[in-house]
């Protein structure tokens, strides 16, 4: 367990002063960048804080800002949020023509945006603090490439070093929220460990105190406090609630595009605690209050889920199909619109997976696979597939709505997953090994579910053991109770049961977890 006592917290508060800070990502020095209008720069610096701060809309206003001022601003043209992919390769293309007239920064930051490989990037981001070691960039992309749990603790001590170096700087601390307190395991020790929460909650003091006006920060406390959410303690959603508010204060001020956001979030917090008809108006409000076509997708969305977190499968349909329906009248672009419908018909046949309607997910499975193909052939994607997966990796946007299952990997592992799900064992093991032919993944935790769901408890049972994924939880339990364990069992509902709303997976157990619960 992670140890973060008291002392700890004070020495913390000692060495970086617990003074407020105004500014939020540039209160320490940025890296010069290369261009010859003062105040496009100083755009393209409002657009870094916009999008930080998760105002989109105000983000890519200012990029464009400083783009109609110097078109060729090398940074602003790599980093603007263009949610229209083909326009922000032009963007892109246009940085990559400029380049040689570049900073060693500019032309470092080109290489690492180019490149998926993790070790790769590690090495850029290490020269690029190598040239510019009293400035954040660097160290923040290096941040980045500490991205899955078994680094999670380098990421944390590594941040902790930053916040000595960078003390004033909000997405440092951010980021050490992000990996310190946030992932699947954290937050099961958030519900489960006191001591834990106790230690977060002393810490969340002194980040707000610190930082009282960024609207990311606040935002990352209040999802931290909806992560930890535990039935035994109300004070829980209150806490969250109560950093949501306090960011929703801010956005009413300033007009911000981040209340909708907010807006959703607060509805989370309800449905999380088990009040969808609290949750319910937050999430119709948010629709009502997207003013482009991306808000508006992650809103339905959203929607979408909250029914299905209530484990109500007939009314998620029918939400699913009216947005369907009415996607024409909201102003969608072409590629808004395949986005939106490789979601639909994902969620559609993952759904009628868990229904056990197996004619109906193999349709609708078909359909989302034919979209997905038009949606890659829609960006010009060519190669082998492991190539046009990296490529829709690189896609920019929020994936609630799972457009990036779009890739070929994502097509046959969801094909792997409704095999399994409508009791088709024996290709659901095929397809497995060809997944592992293919794309180098042996995909472990369908085995346990494979194996669960076939009867083969003992075997499944060892396979998930020590997999925390909440939505594997689901069925580790269901063979613990097959193996005459079934206060075990019960232990692990209880925290499938309170996992936050939110994803897809979550939303798909967390009603049948709680009801079995109660049955045990």
């Amino acid at each position: 367990m992670n140890k973060f006592n008291i002392i700890s917290l004070v020495l913390l508060c000692f060495t970086l002063s617990c003074n407020s800070v105004d500014n939020n990502q540039t209160a320490d020095k940025s890296i010069p960048v290369t261009s010859s209008n003062p105040k496009a720069i100083e755009f393209y610096r409002k657009a870094q804080d916009n999008l930080f701060n998760q105002e989109f809309s105000e983000s890519k206003s200012n990029f464009l800002n400083a783009l109609r001022l110097d078109p060729n601003f090398i940074l602003a043209n790599l980093q603007i949020n263009e949610s229209n992919s083909l326009v922000r390769l032009n963007f892109i293309e246009k940085a990559r023509n400029q380049i040689e007239k570049g900073n060693d920064y500019e032309k470092l930051y080109l290489n690492f945006i180019d490149t998926n490989d993790k070790e790769e990037k590690r090495k850029i981001a290490n020269n690029i603090i190598q040239k510019y070691p009293n400035y954040v960039e660097g160290y923040l992309l290096l941040i980045q490439t500490f991205n899955n749990n078994q680094e999670r603790e380098k990421g944390v001590k590594k941040l902790e070093e930053l916040i000595k170096k960078f003390p004033n700087n909000a997405q440092i601390y951010y980021q050490y929220i992000r990996f310190k307190y946030s992932g699947n395991q954290n937050t099961i020790a958030l519900k489960r460990d006191v001591n834990f929460y106790n230690e977060f909650l002393d810490f969340s003091d002194i980040v707000y105190n610190k930082f009282p006006n960024s609207l990311r920060i606040l935002s990352q406390l209040g999802q931290i406090f909806r992560n930890s959410i535990n039935f035994d303690d109300a004070t829980r959603p209150e806490k969250a609630l109560s950093f949501y508010q306090k960011a929703q204060e801010i956005v009413n001020e300033t007009g911000s595009s981040q209340k909708i956001q907010l807006t959703r979030n607060i509805g989370r917090t309800y449905l999380s605690f088990g009040n969808l008809d609290d949750a319910l108006p937050y999430f119709n409000e948010a629709i009502k209050l997207s003013n482009n076509s991306g808000q508006k997708v992650e809103s339905y969305f959203d929607l979408i889920l909250a029914y299905l977190y209530d484990g109500n499968y007939f009314e998620t349909i029918k939400l699913i199909e009216s947005f369907e329906k009415n996607l024409s009248t909201f102003g969608l672009t072409e590629e808004d619109i395949l986005k939106s419908k490789v979601g639909i018909y994902n969620y559609k046949t993952i759904i009628y997976a868990h229904a056990n309607q197996k004619d109906r997910a193999l349709n609708s499975y078909q359909k989302y696979v034919q979209l997905s193909n038009d949606l890659i052939n829609y960006y010009g994607f060519t190669g082998s597939d492991i190539e046009i997966k990296e490529s829709i990796q690189k896609l920019r946007g929020s994936n609630i709505s799972r457009y990036r299952s779009s890739s070929p990997d994502a097509q046959l592992w969801t094909k792997i997953w409704i095999s399994i799900l409508t009791g088709d064992f024996d290709l659901g093991l095929q397809l497995i090994k060809t997944h592992n032919t293919n794309f180098n993944s042996n995909l472990p935790y369908f085995l346990g579910q494979l194996n669960i769901m076939r009867g083969n408890i003992d075997k499944g049972y060892d396979i998930l053991k020590n997999n925390s994924f909440g939505y594997f939880q689901y069925f580790k339990a269901q063979a613990l109770i097959g193996m005459g364990k079934p206060l075990v069992a019960k232990q692990v509902l209880d925290s499938v049961r309170q996992l936050p709303a939110g994803s897809i997976f979550t939303s798909l157990v967390s009603k049948k977890a709680k009801l079995l619960h109660e049955n045990l």
